[in-house]
């Protein structure tokens, strides 16, 4: 019997929740003693982590912003469980869990330390701010002994700015968290009926043309900019319908309230706090729109793509990696809310574009974006590691390290 143990360490609860929902199974499967450590979390609980997983999840109170008195703490906590649970391989990213629990698995002597970028919060900070964090960058990297990034223009950034040893970074597959499950997100499991109630119940008719956005509402995930582009297509008198899924509350980086106003106020939006069931609204969108400023790799791209939905992104850090621009939905520089409008008009404008980018978004994904291409690539980036380094003893024997 296996008893290899790994955790996987986030901030919060949200990321083990949706984003590790392939790879958590399958290293079951392979053999593999998972637990999990994140914070209490808001709107996904620890205890949703035990119901949809199986498996124990521990609670380490991490915080987003800095707070070093708080983040000293969770230090010392981190490390003691580290102690106490004694794991073979430690899987953490999201920034203030990756730093702290990649700290403590050093002081413990954990066997395997993964450090896992899943995004570049600091790529447009300046001077001082841009210092502090390619330090911590490399202090993270330099602690442990594997990296991932999620695409591959992460890796550029990684690499233009030497934050880590070039043998130690690596890209799984083609890029993005986890994948996408294409069976899961295939517009033919949404019946015509389902559709029209959840129109019905938006109040917008079936005729309309649906923009959505799915994620956090936040600055970093341009939802201001989104709100300047729809003034300018109201203006050019465009009958269209905005759909805004995800949580609003949010601690750090929070849209202005002015902006968040426009957004419950003006008709033709409809704000969904309800970010649990966010798969049900790709089924009434036209158009998907991600106007985010910086992403590891956007995975509502994937999702939206495998629905057949056409999406519009930034040229930002992992956004220009998720669309194959003019085939499978369209990039605009990042922050140009002209240029936002400009192609979400184009878009609404010619329904056999839509069709023919969103078609192709499918087909693309299906052949890169296979989630068990990445479950297969980090497993095998464990089993070489142990093959070199003979650090971890009960490895699985699986085909990979037979």
């Amino acid at each position: 019997m296996n008893n290899t143990k790994l955790i996987f360490i986030t901030t919060v609860p949200e990321t083990i929740y949706f984003v590790l929902e392939e790879q958590i199974p399958y290293l079951i499967k392979q053999g593999y003693e998972v637990s999990t450590v994140c914070s209490k979390g808001s709107w996904i609980t620890i205890s949703d982590i035990n119901v949809k997983y199986g498996i124990k999840a521990y609670q380490v109170g991490f915080k987003r912003i800095i707070s070093p008195i708080h983040d000293f703490l969770s230090l010392l906590h981190i490390t003691a469980l580290m102690f106490f649970l004694r794991p073979d391989i430690i899987h953490a990213s999201t920034p203030k869990a990756a730093l702290l629990s990649i700290i403590g698995a050093c002081i413990a002597r954990i066997p395997l330390r993964i450090y896992h970028n899943r995004g570049i919060i600091y790529q447009d900070y300046k001077g001082i701010a841009k210092l502090f964090w390619h330090s911590i960058e490399k202090i993270l990297c330099f602690l442990s002994h594997i990296v991932i990034v999620n695409s591959n223009s992460n890796l550029q950034y990684f690499q233009k700015y030497n934050l880590c040893q070039i043998s130690k970074l690596h890209l799984l597959g083609s890029g993005s968290s986890h994948g996408i499950d294409s069976v899961k997100f295939n517009p033919s499991n949404v019946t015509i009926s389902e559709k029209e109630n959840l129109r019905r119940n938006l109040n917008i008719s079936n005729t309309k043309v649906v923009f959505g956005f799915v994620g956090r509402m936040v600055k970093d995930k341009g939802v201001v900019d989104l709100a300047s582009a729809w003034k300018t297509l109201l203006k050019m008198n465009i009958d269209a319908h905005l759909v805004l899924v995800g949580p609003i509350a949010e601690p750090r980086d929070a849209i202005p309230l002015d902006c968040l106003n426009y957004l419950n106020t003006t008709q033709s939006i409809h704000v969904c706090d309800d970010a649990k069931n966010a798969r049900k609204y790709y089924s009434i969108f036209d158009i998907l729109v991600h106007p985010s400023y910086r992403e590891g790799f956007p995975n509502v791209v994937l999702e939206a793509g495998a629905m057949k939905i056409p999406v519009i992104t930034t040229d930002a850090l992992g956004c220009i990696d998720s669309v194959v621009n003019g085939v499978t939905g369209l990039i605009y520089k990042t922050g140009d809310c002209k240029a936002l409008a400009d192609l979400m008009f184009k878009l609404y404008v010619d329904p056999a574009f839509r069709k023919r980018l969103g078609k192709q978004a499918r087909e693309h994904i299906i052949k890169h974006f296979d989630p068990m291409i990445l479950c297969e690539s980090l497993h095998s980036l464990i089993v070489n590691f142990n093959n070199q380094h003979q650090s971890i003893g009960t490895l699985p024997k699986t085909e990979l390290n037979r």
